[in-house]
């Protein structure tokens, strides 16, 4: 994902650099006619069109070959909702321990965040 983002500014800073010389180039090759920044808009409405089909049809390839991969949600997001709602046979507790089962640390995390008796602890232990 990281990656994904990365290109995806490198891209948007290649544009910001390039679009104010393609803009002055087409001014100033039009200064003289009545349109005024008629074409200049032109382009930007053609680089939006052509951004607008390169989505759809990333759109497609993802809902075709990668099952709309694209779309999903992250496993955190499901996470907290489980979390917010769990079902019936389930506990708060449980859930997260069992999302966060990889490290130790983060178990321990959960524990002190689910349990009401440390954190009074705690709080008494600052207060004086």
């Amino acid at each position: 994902m990281g990656t994904a983002f990365g290109m995806c500014t490198a891209v948007q800073n290649i544009g910001m650099a390039i679009a104010p010389s393609v803009v002055s180039a087409i001014r100033s090759r039009t200064k003289a006619t009545e349109f005024g920044y008629y074409w200049a808009c032109g382009f930007f409405v053609f680089v939006n069109m052509i951004g607008l089909v390169c989505n759809t049809i990333l759109y497609c390839i993802d809902l075709r070959y990668n099952d709309g991969v694209l779309n999903m949600v992250e496993v955190e997001d499901q996470l907290n909702q489980l979390i917010l709602s769990p079902p019936a046979d389930a506990s708060r507790k449980d859930l997260i321990k069992a999302s966060l089962a990889k490290a130790s640390g983060s178990r321990q995390l959960v524990d002190y965040q689910l349990d009401d008796s440390l954190r009074d602890t705690l709080k008494r232990s600052l207060a004086t």
